[in-house]
C-alpha cells in the first residue's frame, strides 16, 4: 500500500501544512491504540486463530478494507464487501460522481456488476479501459484511502478548514458553546468534503467567523449568524479580512514556487498514451502506473517513478501546489 500511513515521518512531515498531515498522524495513533488495547488481548485469547497476526499484518488488513470495501444493501442492511477483480478497476473521475454511478449489485442473483459506459468523454471500445469512479474526491483523500493523486486534472479538489474562538476574542466561553450548541456549526468535521472550494466558502466556516469576530456591542446580534443574517456591517468586514489573514499566513507556509517548478518536471500532458491493457486511449489512459495503478486522467510521467518514495514525492507537490492554488481564489 502506497497510502499516507505508510510513509515515513520525514514523507509525512513534508505533507505541512495540508490537513492530510495531521489526519494522517491521527489515523496512525488510532491504529496504534487499538492494536495496543483491543487485538493484543484478543491474540492471547485465542492464539490458535490469531497468534501469528502481526502489527504489520493487521494494518495491511484495515487497509485492504479502506480501500477495497465496497458498501451494498443486502437484505434490508447495510454491508460491506470485498469483490474480487472489480477492485482492480483504475479510478478516473469523469466516469461518475460516487462509486454506485459504477457498481450495482443484484440481490437475486447476488452478483455485482460495473457499468462504465464513457471514459471521459469518449465512449469505450473493445481495447478501453474499463474505470470507475471511486467518488468526488479531493487528491488529499485520494492519497489518504487510496495511495495515489490526480496531478492539475482532479476537478474534485477542496480543503477541509477551520477556526477555532481564540482566548483572545470578547466573551471567548459563551462564542464556543454558542458554535458547538448550534447544528451547522457544532462538528468541525475533516471528511474531505471541504469548507473551502474554488470560488466557494462553507457557510459553517463563515459562520464560525463572524462569531469569532463578535463585539461586545454586537453580542447580541450573534446569532444572526445563523440564520444568514447579518450581525452588523462592521462585523461582516472584519470577518473577510480576518478570513484573508488567515488564508495569507497559511499561503506563506506552502513553498508554491519550489513545489510547481518539481510538479511540472514530474508530470507533462499528453494526448495519446498507451494504457496497462495495451490499448491506445486518446481520452484517458492509465497514470503513472508503473507505481500507482489505480488512477486514470490524461497525464503520464515525463520520467519513469521507478519506486514508491519518488511517487510518494509527486503526492506530495501535487496536494501542496493545488491546495496553494485552491486558497488563493479565495
Amino acid at each position: 500500500f502506497n497510502t499516507t500511513i505508510f510513509w515515513s515521518e520525514e514523507e509525512i512531515s513534508e505533507l505541512k501544512p495540508s490537513m492530510l498531515f495531521n489526519l494522517t498522524n491521527m489515523m496512525k495513533k488510532q491504529i496504534d491504540n487499538d492494536w495496543n488495547s483491543i487485538y493484543c488481548d484478543l491474540k492471547t485469547q485465542y492464539p490458535e486463530q490469531l497468534g501469528h497476526i502481526s502489527y504489520d499484518l493487521y494494518k495491511w488488513a484495515l487497509s485492504v478494507i479502506y480501500s477495497r470495501a465496497i458498501g451494498i444493501s443486502y437484505k434490508g442492511e447495510y454491508i460491506r464487501c470485498i469483490v474480487p477483480v472489480i477492485d482492480l478497476a483504475n479510478h478516473s473521475p469523469y466516469v461518475g460522481i460516487n462509486a454506485n454511478d459504477s457498481f450495482t449489485f443484484n440481490e437475486e442473483t447476488e452478483m455485482m456488476s460495473i457499468t462504465a459506459p464513457r471514459t471521459g468523454n469518449s465512449l469505450l471500445t473493445p481495447s478501453s479501459q474499463v474505470c470507475v469512479s471511486y467518488g468526488a474526491y479531493c487528491n488529499s483523500k485520494l492519497a489518504y484511502s487510496y495511495g495515489f493523486v490526480l496531478p492539475n486534472s482532479n476537478p474534485y479538489n477542496v480543503i477541509d478548514f477551520w477556526t477555532n474562538v481564540p482566548p483572545s476574542s470578547y466573551n471567548a466561553p459563551y462564542k464556543q458553546n454558542l458554535l458547538k450548541e448550534n447544528k451547522l456549526t457544532n462538528q468541525q468535521t475533516y471528511d474531505f468534503h471541504g469548507t473551502l472550494h474554488k470560488s466557494w466558502i462553507a457557510p459553517a466556516l463563515l459562520t464560525t467567523i463572524r462569531v469569532v469576530n463578535t463585539t461586545m456591542e454586537e453580542i447580541s446580534h450573534i446569532k444572526n449568524a445563523f440564520s444568514g443574517q447579518l450581525i452588523s456591517y462592521r462585523n461582516e468586514a472584519a470577518s473577510y479580512t480576518s478570513l484573508i489573514s488567515i488564508l495569507r499566513h497559511r499561503l506563506s507556509l506552502y513553498k508554491y514556487s519550489e513545489n510547481k517548478a518539481e510538479l511540472e518536471i514530474l508530470i507533462t500532458p499528453t494526448t495519446t498514451t498507451t494504457d496497462t491493457t495495451g490499448g491506445a486511449d486518446s481520452s484517458n489512459s492509465n497514470v503513472f502506473h508503473k507505481v500507482a495503478d489505480r488512477a486514470t486522467d490524461g497525464h503520464e510521467l515525463s520520467q519513469p517513478l521507478h519506486t514508491a518514495s519518488e511517487y510518494r514525492r509527486l503526492m506530495i507537490v501535487t496536494i501542496r501546489t493545488e491546495e496553494y492554488e485552491l486558497i488563493q481564489v479565495q
